[in-house]
């Protein structure tokens, strides 16, 4: 991670609670505005480090973290599923019978008649987007997820 010079006063328990955590305390690293001022003259004393190291250790460590609280909530699928996906079966198949899913019943939810959707997912034939949104929703997942 590549933090910016000059740097101002900078509070990690601040930089640290805008990314949504604080459990490293108030520890204060400064570096003067005028420029990277490099380390002591003589290098540092054994057993200590440049703080500007450890604060973009702590910074990559919290942005990590703060990345896999987010993703949490995110469904996963089985290794089945994504396995057919990367072979280039049709999405909207795919998801469709994981779901657990009959052809005619997401026909009759998204409003479209059966044989028109099993064009979709044969590629016989490209759904509208209105169409596609209507699938996205019933199959619970992203648009995007559906486009191969």
């Amino acid at each position: 991670m590549t933090l910016p010079t000059p740097w101002p006063e900078v509070t990690l328990k601040a930089a640290l609670a805008a990314l949504g955590a604080g459990r490293h305390g108030g520890r204060v690293f400064r570096c003067p505005p005028d420029g990277d001022p490099g380390p002591p003259r003589g290098g540092y004393p054994a057993g200590r480090h440049d703080p500007r190291d450890e604060l973009a250790n702590l910074l990559e460590e919290t942005t990590a973290t703060a990345a896999w609280h987010a993703s949490r909530n995110e469904e996963t699928f089985p290794a089945a599923v994504v396995d057919r996906l990367r072979a280039g079966d049709n999405p909207i198949r795919v998801y469709r019978e994981h779901r657990g899913r009959t052809l005619s019943e997401l026909a009759q939810t998204v409003g479209l008649a059966r044989d028109s959707l099993s064009e979709i997912e044969t590629g016989q034939k490209t759904g509208p987007l209105a169409v596609l949104k209507r699938l996205a929703t019933a199959l619970e997942v992203d648009l995007d997820d559906l486009i191969p």
